[in-house]
């Protein structure tokens, strides 16, 4: 987790020594998540060191830094994955937390990556959404928005208070009605437009109570594997400055 603080974070000797001693733990992907990963020059280097260890990697990102040069290197040369960072399906709700032009700076990055791909490549191009008040009566749009935009995975999160959220944490927390309608109104939008394998949609916050409560009152079988609670057992986030935690709201 980078946060693009040069004096507070790690160097990038440090971080190929990390990533040295998770792959002779056994570690088989890594990722990179921000703040703004892009934001340290060395970040291509440190994932081409990964690549060369045999880590799996994939990069979270606004997109503000993936230019064509690196997308094409990224994807075609490291292949690694990599997912953009929405906070709503259009300019307004992604706007109101991001700030003005942000959803046409990150659409556009997404739109260079799958450009560049070749197609023997084998890395995956996503989205990642966090579903907030601004955007939860029109949540399933980002399941159209995934779908149109023809990507190969789109994860949905609920927000939470951290990060960005913090300063508008009021206007953006969802009560439990509303999160369960949300989810309901996700649920159904896949099953309407599922078609394949493509895109794959990945939502945690869909228990096995909500999956049920799909199943038997709105008819939606919403097929994903179980994904236990990983903290601390298989997985474990690294902070920019080399302190582990279990989970990354810890």
């Amino acid at each position: 987790m980078f946060l693009g603080r040069a004096d507070e974070e790690l160097t990038t000797a440090e971080w190929i020594t990390v990533l040295g001693q998770l792959s002779q733990a056994g570690t088989i992907a890594v990722g990179f998540l921000g703040g703004e990963p892009f934001m340290r020059r060395d970040l291509l280097e440190i994932i081409a060191f990964a690549r060369r260890l045999g880590l799996q990697t994939f990069v979270t990102t606004n997109g503000y830094f993936v230019n064509q040069e690196r997308a094409a290197y990224l994807l075609n040369e490291l292949e690694c994955n990599i997912s953009f960072s929405f906070d709503g399906p259009e300019h307004a709700s992604h706007d109101f937390v991001r700030g003005v032009g942000s959803f046409d700076r990150t659409s556009l990055a997404l739109r260079t990556c799958l450009k560049v791909r070749k197609p023997e490549s084998t890395s995956q191009v996503g989205l990642s959404f966090v579903v907030h008040r601004q955007n939860q009566t029109f949540a399933e749009k980002f399941i159209d928005f995934a779908v149109e935009g023809n990507v190969d995975f789109a994860s949905i999160a609920e927000v939470h208070d951290g990060g960005r959220a913090i300063s508008n944490w009021s206007d953006l927390k969802m009560s439990k009605e509303d999160l369960l309608d949300c989810c309901v109104r996700l649920g159904q939008r896949i099953h309407q437009v599922r078609h394949g394998d493509k895109p794959y949609f990945r939502m945690d916050f869909f228990t096995s109570v909500v999956r049920q409560f799909l199943r038997e009152v709105h008819g939606v079988d919403y097929e994903q594997e179980m994904r236990l609670d990983p903290a601390g057992i298989s997985e474990c986030y690294i902070q920019h400055n080399g302190l582990v935690f279990p989970s990354q709201q810890a």
